[in-house]
């Protein structure tokens, strides 16, 4: 039997499909195509994201060199606002225009009018104009220089009386204005007090110059307080922690330190208190430099200089504003808040009085019961001896801060609600004195968030 065979080409050309061959070579165009789709995509999305990293690059590169900006702390609810955006302000520093004339700060509150805040001579003040400097322009615009004293017993600012000049000698605070002609769209970003003697401008500091607005809204602070240098330097941590913990208790948290030496570990740890809390309450603090060039220099004109700063740094950012010093505290008789005696009076008279007084009475620290520099008791929980007259020689104003000053700012007593606490060396054994009890409050202040975050050794934990 023949087998019949067929050639091994025969037999696979006959199994051949035309059809199949032609599908194959479409599909691997289509391969072809998805692949140069999907290379050119890839290739934009490089590009886009090589865009992207250049522009980020760039932000980086400018934040290392100027920094980065400032958090809105108004959104920070859950921590304790320590840099709140409030409480910004130019930065201000005692500068020296001349041998017995210097400027602390400077603000713009009515167009073409800028206050400053000096310290000097009567006879240094006279010799001078001002010239204001204008955002982004290299031209000053020359004014008008006006010089008012600060008022040793007066607390309001729109003394009318300018200085005397009989007594060259004297030095005294002073309240200067420059009015000046206002350019439209610009605003006022610099200031030079000039010697009208001098010629060379170059060597002038340029004070720089804080605007003021009327930004009134319901979510500014309700009481700020400007605390002043104290009487006797430098204070334990505890008596400043102790200041700040009690009148955070009795509803005073808002706090702008004028700093005269105080340590950068204590304002730092203050600072970041916050970045390691979780505790919920509007407890603000900062702190600008107070490095005033005199010494023997009584504390009622510090006090009125920080106070008639404290003022214009704290207009329409809170309700009202009160200069304290560290060793003094506010005593209430009968509320448990500052905020609640004022309610109650306005609730009495039907209106909030423009400015109210603050008595004291002085707490004789040289006589406590425990007067080691060493003791680990805050003064306020010390038995002290106190001198049996209210001093009213030195009193203390709560502000309204709806407006910068008036000529009919009423004053109201308030002795018989509230008092201030001075605690001072007496150096004195008049019989005068009498055995006070502790502070009204004062035994709460330990089981305060912030006592309790010092005392626990949280607060200078992470410094």
């Amino acid at each position: 039997m023949k087998v019949r065979t067929v050639p091994y080409n025969q037999k696979h050309q006959s199994s051949y499909n035309p059809s199949t061959s032609i599908k194959n070579q479409k599909m691997r165009k289509y391969y072809q195509a998805a692949l140069a789709l999907t290379a050119a995509v890839s290739l934009v999305a490089l590009l886009f994201y090589r865009h992207e990293y250049n522009k980020l690059r760039f932000v980086l590169q400018v934040f290392n060199y100027f920094g980065t900006p400032q958090k809105n702390s108004l959104n920070c609810t859950n921590n304790i606002q320590v840099t709140n955006t409030y409480h910004q302000a130019a930065s201000t520093s005692w500068q020296r225009l001349s041998e017995d004339f210097y400027i602390y700060s400077a603000y713009s509150y009515d167009e073409g009018e800028i206050k400053a805040i000096g310290f000097g001579k009567h006879s240094s003040s006279n010799n001078y104009y001002c010239r204001v400097l204008f955002d982004d322009q290299l031209e000053y615009v020359q004014g008008k220089f006006l010089v008012q004293k600060i008022d040793e017993n007066r607390q309001d600012l729109n003394n009318d009386d300018l200085i005397n000049n009989d007594d060259d000698q004297e030095y005294s605070g002073y309240l200067f204005t420059c009015k000046y002609e206002k350019l439209p769209d610009k605003d006022v970003v610099g200031m030079q007090v000039v010697d009208d003697k001098l010629k060379n401008y170059d060597s002038i500091p340029i004070i720089q110059v804080q605007t003021l607005y009327n930004n009134f809204n319901s979510n500014k602070t309700g009481t700020i307080i400007c605390v002043a240098p104290p009487e006797s330097k430098p204070l334990k941590h505890i008596d400043m922690i102790s200041f700040l913990a009690f009148h955070d208790y009795v509803g005073w948290d808002n706090f702008i330190v004028y700093d005269y030496g105080i340590p950068f570990v204590f304002n730092e740890a203050v600072r970041k208190m916050s970045l390691f809390s979780n505790v919920q309450w509007n407890f603000t603090y900062s702190a600008v430099p107070w490095n005033f060039p005199y010494a023997q220099i009584s504390r009622r004109v510090i006090r009125n200089l920080i106070e008639a700063d404290c003022l214009y740094r704290t207009f329409s950012r809170a309700s009202f504003a009160v200069t304290l010093a560290w060793d003094e505290y506010v005593n209430l008789k009968y509320h448990t808040s500052v905020e609640h005696v004022l309610s109650d009076l306005n609730k009495v008279n039907g209106k909030i009085d423009d400015k109210f007084r603050l008595n004291a009475v002085v707490f004789c620290t040289d006589y406590a019961d425990s007067d080691s520099v060493n003791s680990p008791t805050p003064v306020i929980l010390r038995t002290t001896r106190r001198l049996r007259n209210v001093d009213k020689d030195e009193p203390l104003f709560i502000y309204k801060r709806d407006h910068i000053s008036s000529n009919d700012i009423t004053q109201q007593e308030m002795d018989e609600l509230m008092i201030i606490n001075r605690y001072k060396k007496c150096n004195t054994n008049d019989r005068r004195q009498i055995v006070n009890g502790v502070l009204r409050f004062a035994e709460s202040m330990p089981s305060t968030q912030i006592f309790q975050y010092y005392i626990t050794g949280r607060l200078f934990s992470h410094n």
